[in-house]
């Protein structure tokens, strides 16, 4: 039997403790506080997933930096602090701006760690 889990990564709400990003609110109730002990959600993720034949596939969607037009409950180095030039509210959401350098070497580097940490490339079939 094959079963996959689709898992979806957004900037803000990423549960992935890496070094550029952040812990979400959800996983420690505060966003920028790791959980303790600590642990990394999406290797723990992909480890147990693996155990047990299921496919992970995630997606990022980088630009929604909060699900609310505005700067509440963001940890002074979420990259909407860092860089609130680049965050419009938009709608019910603060948007990243896709164009700006900063924003997209912030999104680069989010993804390096999440692929050398996770070692995500192990499982895909560009790895082979």
């Amino acid at each position: 039997m094959h079963f996959v889990l689709v898992l979806q990564l957004l900037m803000v709400f990423v549960c992935v403790c890496v070094c550029v990003n952040l812990c979400c609110r959800y996983l420690t109730g505060r966003q920028g506080k790791p959980p303790y002990p600590y642990f990394d959600p999406l290797h723990r993720l992909i480890t147990l997933a693996h155990e047990r034949n299921i496919q992970v596939h995630a997606w990022l969607n980088p630009y929604c930096a909060n699900r609310g037009a505005n700067w509440d409950g963001l940890a002074p180095n979420h990259i909407a602090n860092v860089y609130r030039q680049f965050a419009y509210p938009y709608g019910n959401y603060l948007w990243m701006d896709p164009g700006a350098r900063v924003v997209i070497d912030w999104i680069a580097a989010v993804v390096a760690d999440i692929i050398t940490r996770s070692n995500i490339l192990r499982y895909s079939p560009l790895a082979t």
